[in-house]
């Protein structure tokens, strides 16, 4: 990003003095222009926006969360944090009810593999009626509370598989994302440099008879880096987000291709 925007401009962006802080410090700001730049740019605007689309797809199992019934058929989780790698439920896809491991329901539940068990447990699924193995009638009620509506019972051993919000130290991109997510970063920068400086510039010119020059032009040619940002986002981060996701990326293919889940 460094070598898109020149230095100057990013210095006069978040390194000014803060005109609101109290005392004799308010001159000066000692503040990393590499910490600015995360805290105000990427954790401010980038990274909400890549969870609307992204995260982490996750498949937790509940067999440890107690469950709390509100009514006759519904039933609320709350997941720890500890379940969720410390990060909070973005988007719930569906809960599994067990793990297929129950004999006379989904499988037969066997310890070794061999072609008489396959052939076996085939003649049995063929006698059972579909059974209901998920259900994606879930709401996100607060912060990691799940509900689960529509169910006369539920078993002791549940999995939620759900889309979680991206590492806060982007340890969940993958390499061939960072590119990508660069340009997302460089573009969100340009607008947020222009949304901050370009009045103010102005402002300058006008009371103090300032020549700004070079600066200013290149700060203009800001003035549309953020429907930039917007149309690079949906039309590309959207894809990207998908397959940066090890999981997601699985999924989408196997949908593709007519494989198994």
């Amino acid at each position: 990003m460094k070598m898109a925007i020149p230095r100057p401009i990013l210095e006069r962006t978040f390194m000014k003095p803060d005109p609101y802080a109290i005392g004799t410090r308010s001159s000066y700001n000692p503040t990393a222009l590499d910490f600015r730049i995360r805290t105000q740019v990427i954790e401010g605007n980038v990274l909400p926006d890549c969870n609307l689309v992204g995260g982490t797809e996750v498949t937790i199992p509940l067999v440890s969360v107690v469950p709390q019934w509100v009514s006759d058929y519904n039933v609320v989780y709350r997941i720890p944090k500890s379940l969720t790698q410390n990060r909070s439920i973005l988007r719930l896809l569906h809960l599994t009810f067990g793990d297929g491991g129950v004999v006379g329901s989904m499988n037969l539940a066997i310890q070794g593999r061999s072609a008489l068990m396959d052939g076996a447990q085939g003649v049995l699924q063929s006698h059972l009626p579909i059974p209901i193995v998920s259900t994606a009638n879930l709401e996100l009620l607060s912060e990691n509370v799940v509900l689960v509506k529509d169910n006369i019972t539920m078993p002791g051993n549940p999995f939620l598989r759900c889309v979680v919000e991206g590492d806060s130290e982007l340890n969940h991109l993958q390499p061939t994302s960072y590119k990508a997510f660069s340009k997302l970063v460089v573009l969100s920068t340009k607008a947020y440099i222009f949304n901050h400086i370009s009045i103010p510039m102005d402002q300058a010119e006008l009371s103090g008879g300032m020549a700004l020059g070079r600066f200013k032009e290149i700060v203009d040619g800001y003035s549309d880096a953020y429907e930039q940002y917007e149309q690079y986002f949906e039309e590309t981060w959207r894809k990207v987000a998908i397959f940066n996701d090890p999981e997601a990326n699985k999924r989408h293919l196997k949908l593709l291709t007519g494989g198994r889940w």
